[in-house]
């Protein structure tokens, strides 16, 4: 029995309308996916720019911060009243730039870590700002000595846990823009199947329309030329490069997203060998890839300029000997390069920050070299060596004669010059690298001699007094001599009873006999074995 042509005819036109409706409905469940896409990317983008604007704020506060402890110590070293006036207002300048970062970190999107770090920085913040102007005040106040014992010893180590919760607020903005992007790339990742599938719906529906259609007798041939075409799209429209090689590692596909990648054309690159755009030999390249079953390494390809880029690849081996035997997916990751160098730079720069605080906590403003703190740190650290080694630590004390009489005379501003010179000579003088001098307070200098015994130190401060007065720095004021002399107690002990406390005594109590017998001279601390006095050199 045969069908006539006229059921032939309506059976054609609701196979029509069917497929018609079915390209209408998948080329809007398309078009819809897409826009839900490019919202995602929108929001993808909004995060970002959220995130960079959480970082510039809080590494703007960090600077802030690091700017106030510099004028501060700008305003140590300053005399002229006016100067540190102008220094005092940068301060206020500071703490308002400080409040205006505040208030664009709140502006923006915080999470609940985010805004409890935020508080406890601020609680930090005022308190730290509170001493820093109390230091300021003083140094008006010209409470120099006040003013540094408390810039050193309380305002700037309280610095420390503030930059820890900068830290701690950078990894957390990290870390949410992290899963910020992961959760939308998990979203895009869940859209891209039921794309893939929609389209390829469409373009089938298309085929089978214009089959039934055109009634060609080249049905086959047709649908697979439309199927070859959508593939080439969506191969074409992916955001990621995607090369095909055959066997032999010759380029036999090279889509759009890969022509912006590395600057070649299609029709340069065709059938030319991979090695031109990944700079590797293409079998010892395949082979490690293709055992960890399209996993994703990084690498860096070469540009067209001949410049190189780091990518990430996955490379799936398809089982089809010819032309398309592998597929490469490849990613360019230089963003995220360059984001990992910036959190180097970062890292690096807090880093050199804290060192440059350690290293100013613990040199004297006036004469350059070390302070007491500096003094205190070095001494724990030789008498640990000292007791290693089992070889003697010697301490000598200095002091320059009269030198209250020489401020008096000659002004202290010559006084603090004298300073400096006597500093300089100590410290030129010593003569090891091992060697240790810093001032010890006011005109008091204090200097550790390791692996060196009574003798050797002995010769040491000798060599020291005798270049001090060399200088022959005029004194008019002085009882002992027309120029600057200094007085000299020392001590040396060995590591079997060896103490910090005890070996300062010691230095302290020789120098104490060299003033009483006349000043401008060295003293050698020895106990007598029955009555414990002082004996000296």
């Amino acid at each position: 029995m045969v069908a006539h042509p006229s059921i032939i005819k309506l059976g054609n036109k609701v196979y029509l309308i069917i497929l018609l409706t079915l390209c209408f409905s998948t080329g809007l469940a398309i078009y819809y996916i897409n826009h839900k896409s490019n919202d995602l990317y929108k929001q993808a983008e909004n995060s970002i720019v959220m995130m960079q604007q959480k970082s510039h704020a809080i590494s703007e506060m960090a600077q802030v911060m690091q700017a106030r402890s510099i004028t501060l110590l700008k305003m140590l070293n300053e005399h002229d009243a006016f100067v540190l006036d102008d220094l005092h207002q940068d301060l206020f300048q500071y703490a308002a730039s400080f409040n205006q970062h505040l208030d664009d970190l709140r502006n923006t999107d915080l999470t609940q870590q985010q805004s409890t770090t935020l508080d406890e920085l601020l609680r930090l913040a005022i308190l730290n700002a509170n001493i820093q102007m109390e230091v300021a005040n003083q140094l008006i106040d010209e409470k120099k000595a006040s003013a540094t014992k408390t810039l050193f010893d309380v305002a700037i180590p309280n610095q420390i846990p503030m930059n820890a919760l900068i830290r701690d607020f950078v990894v957390s903005v990290e870390k949410e823009s992290a899963a910020i992007l992961a959760e939308l790339q998990n979203k895009l990742d869940q859209n891209q199947p039921t794309s893939i599938f929609l389209t390829t719906l469409f373009g089938l529906s298309a085929v089978l329309f214009l089959y039934f259609l055109l009634s060609s007798f080249k049905q086959g041939e047709h649908m697979l030329a439309q199927r070859k075409i959508a593939n080439d799209k969506i191969i074409d429209s992916a955001s990621d490069a995607i090369i095909m090689v055959n066997d032999e590692g010759l380029i036999t596909l090279y889509n759009r997203a890969a022509i912006k990648l590395f600057g070649y054309t299609s029709s340069e690159v065709t059938n030319k060998p991979i090695d031109l755009l990944i700079p590797i030999d293409f079998e010892q390249f395949v082979s490690p890839l293709i055992e960890t079953h399209g996993s994703h390494h990084e690498y860096y390809a070469r540009h067209k300029n001949k410049q190189l880029i780091p990518i990430q690849i996955a490379i799936t081996d398809t089982g089809i000997n010819g032309s398309n035997r592998y597929s490469l997916i490849i990613r360019d990751i230089s963003l995220n390069k360059e984001n990992e160098r910036q959190i180097v730079k970062k890292s690096l720069e807090v880093e050199s920050a804290r060192v440059k605080y350690k290293q100013l906590s613990e040199t004297d403003a006036l004469t350059l070299i070390a302070n007491r703190r500096a003094y205190d740190h070095r001494l724990a650290d030789e008498i640990n060596t000292a007791k290693r080694s089992g070889q003697p630590l010697a301490l000598l004390l200095f002091d320059i004669d009269m030198f209250k009489q020489y401020n008096d005379h000659y002004g202290h501003n010559l006084g603090d010059l004298t300073l400096k010179k006597v500093a300089t000579t100590i410290a030129e003088t010593l003569p090891r690298s091992t060697d240790f001098v810093a001032r010890f307070g006011g005109e008091e200098f204090v200097v550790l001699l390791p692996t060196t015994n009574v003798v050797g130190a002995y010769e040491v401060a000798e060599r020291i007094r005798l270049k001090v007065n060399s200088l022959a720095i005029a004194h008019a004021t002085s009882s002992i001599e027309s120029n600057v002399t200094i007085s000299v107690g020392l001590t040396a002990m060995s590591s079997d009873k060896l103490d910090g406390t005890e070996l300062f005594k010691q230095a302290d109590e020789a120098l104490y006999v060299a003033k009483a017998t006349g000043k401008n001279r060295t003293k050698v601390f020895k106990s007598s074995n029955s009555s414990g006095h002082l004996k000296s050199v």
